[in-house]
């Protein structure tokens, strides 16, 4: 759907929390993957807590984000694309 529109400077992405509840839902069907993917969210979360209880300026937020969550997305990334190939 997205593709199909003109590009009018739109920045696509995605929301941790919808996300999050296919993972959540997928407990049913495989347990151990599935809380897996919902630990490390929580490392996520738990990072956006802190910055808040902190009262971290956005330039601040970036730079934790940058060295805490990208680390965790990246290996979340990596191991998603090698699981998916297993049954």
């Amino acid at each position: 759907m997205y593709e199909k529109l003109p590009n009018k400077g739109i920045t696509l992405f995605h929301c941790l929390a919808h996300a999050r509840r296919k993972i959540f839902d997928a407990q049913s069907n495989d347990k151990a993957r599935s809380e897996y993917v919902l630990n490390e969210m929580r490392k996520l979360y738990a990072i956006e807590e802190s910055c808040m209880e902190q009262q971290f300026k956005i330039d601040q937020i970036k730079a934790i984000r940058q060295k805490e969550a990208i680390p965790i997305l990246k290996s979340l990334g990596e191991w998603m694309t090698k699981e998916y190939t297993r049954p």
